[in-house]
C-alpha cells in the first residue's frame, strides 16, 4: 500500500524489507534512517548517525540495498566500503553484477576491492569468470593487490577459458610488474620469493 510521496515510499520499503512483525520503536528508527539516506544532501550530523548505525547494524545496510532509489543504494554501497564489514561481501557482489544502475554497480566493485579481505577477492574472482564482467572485475582486482595475487595465480592454473587466462595474465603482469608468461607455477614461485623478502 503506497501512501504517496517520499514518506509512503519509505514506509513501503520498510514494510517490504522488514515485514510487519517489527516493534514500532525499531520501525521508527529504521524509518528515520531511511529518510536520511533518501536526502540529497544530509547534514554532517545525519551522516554521522548513519555511519554509526551502519557499524552497529549491517543488516540495515544490506536491507537498504533493495531500496528503489539508486541514490540511496549508492550511499549504502559507499557506507559498506567505509565500514569494510565482511558480512556485506555477498550483497556487494550481487550489487556489482545485478544492480540496474551503473554507478551503483561500479561503486559496489570499488567497495569489494577496498575491503582488503580474501572473501571480497574471492567474490571478484568468481565475478571475473563471467565473460560479461571480466574486465570490470579485473580492474577491481588490480585495486585489491597484493591480496589478489595468489587467487589470480590459482585462477590462471584452473581456468579452462583462454580469455579468462589471458586477462588473468594481464592483471598479474600489471600488478606485479613482471612478465612470467602463462605458467602458473612460475608465478607461484615468484610470489613465494616476493613474500619471503
Amino acid at each position: 500500500m503506497n501512501t504517496g510521496g517520499k514518506t509512503g515510499r519509505c514506509r513501503d520499503f520498510i514494510a517490504r524489507v522488514f515485514g510487519g512483525d517489527w516493534h514500532m520503536s525499531s520501525l521508527q528508527k529504521v524509518f528515520n534512517l531511511v529518510k536520511i539516506l533518501e536526502k540529497r544532501d544530509p547534514t554532517e550530523k545525519e551522516s554521522e548517525i548513519i555511519r554509526g548505525e551502519a557499524k552497529v547494524s549491517v543488516g540495515f545496510l544490506i536491507a537498504a540495498l533493495s531500496h528503489p532509489n539508486p541514490a540511496v543504494r549508492l550511499r549504502v554501497v559507499c557506507l559498506m566500503a567505509e565500514i569494510r564489514d565482511p558480512r556485506t561481501v555477498d550483497d556487494l557482489s550481487q550489487s556489482f553484477t545485478h544492480d540496474e544502475n551503473f554507478i551503483v554497480r561500479d561503486e559496489a566493485g570499488n567497495a569489494l576491492a577496498c575491503m582488503v579481505n580474501i572473501k571480497a577477492v574471492d567474490a571478484l574472482i568468481c565475478i571475473m569468470q563471467d565473460d560479461g564482467n571480466i574486465w570490470w572485475a579485473a580492474g577491481k582486482l588490480e585495486m585489491a593487490k597484493p591480496l589478489s595475487l595468489s587467487p589470480l595465480i590459482s585462477l590462471l592454473e584452473s581456468s579452462q577459458k583462454p580469455y579468462v587466462r589471458s586477462v588473468t595474465i594481464a592483471i598479474l603482469q600489471k600488478v606485479s610488474g613482471e612478465d612470467l608468461g602463462t605458467d602458473a607455477e612460475s608465478w607461484r614461485k615468484w610470489l613465494e620469493k616476493e613474500t619471503s623478502k
